[in-house]
């Protein structure tokens, strides 16, 4: 019978597409226990991981660009739609 999957690499994988730190949690903590269990799911928490990563790193930006100096112009480096519908 064959290795089952980790439950907590599934939860990371699906997770860290919508919110992106519960991704990168839930994916070391899987990481971990498939290390002291031998179960299978590796490639999805090191996915959660990488998403869950991509993910924090685009709202840092988005967030850094709408709060800079710059102000609203920040915006067109993103081309928001919402910004060039309001202009």
């Amino acid at each position: 019978m064959p290795a089952r999957v980790n439950t907590l690499a599934i939860a990371a994988f699906v997770s860290s597409f919508f919110i992106g730190p519960t991704g990168i949690v839930l994916g070391l903590i899987a990481l971990n226990q498939i290390k002291t269990t031998d179960e299978r799911g590796r490639g999805l928490a090191i996915i959660a991981l990488v998403v869950g990563c991509a993910y924090m790193a685009i709202f840092a930006y988005i967030t850094i660009a709408l709060f800079s100096s710059e102000g609203r112009n920040a915006l067109t480096l993103v081309r928001c739609p919402l910004y060039q519908i309001r202009r």
